[in-house]
């Protein structure tokens, strides 16, 4: 009754997180940038329109990102800004004690950043509240052992896999730190609503995933490769009914609309262009796309039958990210 789920793909995997941040918080997609571009150091130059903006309009107060990392890693300590944030919490001014795993602040860390934000906010405004992070403590690589894990360490068998291993031992402490935070929201009597995403798949060495798959990922095509390499699992969870359901695929896109459209808020007239847009392409991403026909294209083939859309989505894009003398902010 209070979880949204399911699985998505998305346009990078191993790193370029920037680019699934910018997906998100836009709604824009990276099929219309350049390959191997990051969004944020490129061509976000101008304020612009986002998840963020959308809820400050609605009278949402916070508007804070946290990421315990260098504020300048691809360029956020001008995108976040740019795109309606009001404050950015980084290593060197988050607001409770810094703890770290290996080498990065630990997800409870995150969580009890954005928390005491929360609470903070709360002493002085009854008004919603919105806050964003990025979590940093699963970052690679995973082929060394550290010294400050203890007994969570996950041993694959039956296949040459440590550094998946180290990937899933992390995993096993972010399962764990995210059940805290849950907890914490679900003993509050404020409506709540959490979206818990990640932003690609660890970078696992080739040798790794040829073992896993029986040498097969080495002769993945495009298709296979979009489809098992790129996908990554997200969560929306309540602590009130929100009409528990499985998404069966979607991008990184689409999210902001779903999220919108959980919590019941107005939609902008983009992300009700998003609504019919993904009944024709349910999936897009920078490596390819999938039709409502269930086939994968190329984003270039003329001959598909969603072309003339995809060029359409392209426009829109451009005016918003590109045009912005002559954006459409109404529409946005």
């Amino acid at each position: 009754e209070n979880t949204i789920k399911g699985h998505m793909l998305v346009s990078v995997f191993g790193g370029g997180t920037s680019n699934s941040e910018y997906e998100f918080l836009t709604g824009n997609s990276m099929a219309f940038l350049p390959k191997g571009t990051v969004a944020f150091q490129l061509y976000l130059r101008h304020a612009m329109p986002s998840l963020v903006t959308e809820l400050n309009s609605e009278g949402y107060t916070g508007n804070s990102a946290t990421h315990l990392q260098k504020a300048r890693n691809y360029n956020r300590d001008k995108a976040y800004p740019l795109l309606g944030f009001d404050k950015f919490y980084d290593y060197t001014n988050m607001i409770v004690p810094f703890v770290k795993m290996r080498n990065n602040a630990t997800d409870q860390c995150t969580y009890d950043n954005i928390t005491h934000d929360y609470e903070q906010q709360r002493k002085s405004t009854d008004a919603p509240y919105f806050g964003y992070t990025m979590t940093i403590q699963n970052h690679s690589s995973y082929d060394v052992p550290f010294d400050n894990f203890d007994d969570k360490r996950i041993v694959v068998e039956n296949a040459d896999a440590t550094d998946l291993g180290y990937y899933l031992s992390l995993i096993k402490y972010s399962d764990e730190m995210f059940e805290n935070l849950i907890n914490y929201y679900k003993n509050t009597d404020e409506p709540t609503v959490i979206f818990l995403t990640g932003d690609h798949q660890p970078r696992i060495n080739d040798a790794s995933m040829n073992a896993l798959t029986k040498g097969q990922y080495k002769n993945w095509n495009d298709e296979e490769m979009m489809r098992h390499r790129y996908a990554i699992p997200f969560m929306i969870w309540a602590n009130y009914d929100i009409g528990g359901q499985k998404v069966e695929q979607t991008s990184m896109n689409y999210l902001q609309t779903l999220l919108m459209e959980t919590t019941e808020s107005e939609l902008t007239g983009f992300q009700k262009y998003q609504q019919d847009l993904q009944k024709e392409i349910p999936v897009l991403t920078g490596n390819g796309y999938i039709g409502s026909d269930g086939k994968f294209y190329e984003l270039n083939d003329e001959t598909s039958p969603y072309y003339s859309l995809l060029q359409d989505y392209s426009i829109l894009q451009y005016n918003d990210l590109v045009d912005t003398k002559n954006r459409d902010n109404d529409f946005f």
